[in-house]
């Protein structure tokens, strides 16, 4: 395992929790994938960087009969995943050096690719495991300090994800932008405050009833984008028979 890479997330997404379930952008790529899943069938679904499992949780009520499994390189998180949902497996993995312990019909890789400085390695062990559909989504922007102060190292603009999965040996099977035109004033905005304090504020901070409201008012707008254009992009691939 990656040790820098892991200590750093042990410590920061733990700090996450709030972020992840009530900030506007993760909870419509949520909405997003649970609309993919709804027109796929599988019987086990695997979600590679669940840290807080929301999305796992979701899916646990919309496909009770479904095995899940979560894997996370943070060991805390899963621990506490483990404690909170019993019903779900959870393993600490680094997809950039692991193969996933079993084959899953689908699995997420949800704003995973973009903090891995060896994307293309995460790709080839998540194909070598015996999946029959991914789901992937990556920031789609130009990398902005906000972004590099989270942990991304790059990001996909254009056809670089399509490319990159193509290019392991997935069959891009649908692809699509989102997000033009609040999410894209949404990620300048608050690209124009002070990086160190809006993430301490509603990355890594705790949210109020105030910054829930927010989130809520925010997330709403959010359903006003369209779905061809924007900084967010969602990725529906196979393995191809080669």
């Amino acid at each position: 395992m990656t040790e820098s890479l892991a200590a750093r997330y042990d410590v920061q997404t733990a700090r996450w929790d709030d972020a992840h379930r009530w900030s506007p952008a993760p909870r419509f790529r949520r909405k997003i994938i649970l609309s993919l899943l709804g027109r796929l069938r599988f019987d086990s679904l695997m979600e590679v960087g669940c840290a807080q499992p929301y999305l796992l949780a979701e899916i646990a009520r919309r496909f009770p009969a479904c095995h899940l499994a979560g894997a996370d390189i943070a060991a805390p998180v899963i621990e506490q995943n483990r404690r909170l949902f019993p019903s779900i497996e959870f393993q600490r993995i680094d997809i950039q050096t692991e193969r996933l312990p079993r084959p899953y019909d689908v699995v997420i890789c949800s704003e995973v690719l973009e903090h891995l400085p060896d994307y293309p390695a995460a790709l080839r062990n998540l194909k070598s495991s015996g999946l029959k559909h991914l789901i992937v989504t990556v920031p789609a922007s130009p990398l902005f300090p906000i972004d590099r102060h989270v942990g991304h190292v790059r990001h996909f603009p254009g056809r670089a994800l399509e490319r990159a999965l193509e290019t392991e040996g997935f069959r891009v099977l649908e692809s699509r932008q989102w997000g033009f035109p609040f999410h894209t004033l949404y990620k300048l905005l608050i690209n124009k405050t002070d990086p160190d304090a809006f993430v301490r504020a509603f990355s890594e901070g705790r949210y109020d009833l105030k910054k829930r409201l927010l989130s809520e008012v925010v997330y709403r707008v959010f359903h006003l984008n369209l779905y061809r254009l924007g900084w967010q992009k969602i990725v529906l691939a196979g393995v191809t028979n080669s």
